[in-house]
């Protein structure tokens, strides 16, 4: 296996800044003996959405959020006070499941199918053992002490970016090649929006606002060339139909439900660059300058065409 030491040169050149972040010499992209994990690998290709979702977001780090944040929110379709405090941006969070949603599943087993066929028989006597003690297992994901095994029906989750203070969290789902995955391997109904939105409950807790934000290359994709995004169809409705929010997220309460109401937004790369341009006029030369650099990347990648 390549040492990670390889590819940082490639790194370097992949990033408009902060390509030696002490992030990239950490247990995400590197493993045991310095091996270069697949994400680090990945990281350094021509169509890595992470490099995007870096340059992008590390880029507004470096402004004032007050400048853009509450902009580009609004921009998206979200409703939103003025930001008037620094934020905070940290990518690629590993968060656990929801224990509201551990739960549920444990109380609903009849929503459980595993997808591969060649562990039918595994995945049933997998059903049976979780039914003879639901009890212990309930209490283990109650209590925060069980992050795997029988009783655990959906693992962990990978946030693009977080951006939060003391008032706002907005989980951030960063997309310029790929699709929103549809499923997890338990549940051919859980999607990766509705992932996130639990992600945004939890990481709000009771005293900050929830928001979630879909980054993508265009909102059209469906041509004679090309096939539309899952998430097309699926940002919207969750959007702007309550009562489909309310069916994927069965295990939270009416009102977690209702907290998300106005706070699911979705623009495109091009449309977040251009209102953070139109609020530039008071940055500084330097600001003004990673601000073009961002842009002439973006062009680079192809991914500042307005569509939708």
């Amino acid at each position: 296996m390549p040492a990670a030491t390889e590819y940082y040169d490639r790194l370097r050149r992949r990033l408009l800044l902060d390509w030696d972040d002490r992030i990239f010499r950490g247990p995400l992209f590197v493993g045991e003996g310095g091996v270069a994990r697949k994400k680090l690998t990945e990281m350094v290709g021509p169509r890595s959405e992470d490099a995007v979702t870096w340059n992008v977001f590390r880029s507004l780090s470096s402004l004032p959020a007050e400048a853009w944040l509450a902009s580009v929110l609004r921009q998206a379709s979200c409703v939103v006070d003025d930001v008037t405090s620094p934020v905070a941006i940290e990518f690629w969070l590993q968060v656990a499941p929801s224990k509201a949603r551990l739960l549920w599943l444990l109380d609903h087993p009849d929503t459980l199918s595993f997808h591969d066929p060649r562990q039918e028989e595994q995945s049933r006597q997998r059903l049976e053992r979780v039914a003879a003690q639901r009890e212990r297992w309930r209490k283990a994901i109650a209590e925060g002490s069980a992050e795997r095994g029988d009783g655990v029906f959906e693992g962990g989750l990978e946030l693009d970016a977080v951006v939060s203070n003391n008032e706002i969290v907005v989980v951030i789902e960063a997309r310029s090649a790929s699709d929103a995955p549809t499923r997890t391997p338990w549940d051919p109904q859980r999607d990766q929006i509705a992932r996130c939105l639990d992600a945004a409950l939890d990481w709000a807790g009771r005293t900050r606002q929830p928001y979630f934000l879909l980054a993508t290359d265009d909102y059209a994709h469906a041509s004679l060339e090309t096939t539309a995004m899952v998430y097309e169809t699926l940002l919207p409705r969750y959007r702007d139909d309550a009562a489909f929010r309310a069916s994927r997220l069965p295990h939270r309460s009416a009102a977690e439900v209702a907290r998300l109401d106005g706070r699911i937004g979705w623009l495109s790369w091009a449309d977040l660059v251009d209102v953070v341009l139109d609020h530039s006029a008071s940055f500084s030369p330097e600001q003004k300058r990673l601000l073009r650099d961002l842009v002439d990347y973006l062009r680079s990648r192809r991914l500042l065409h307005k569509g939708g």
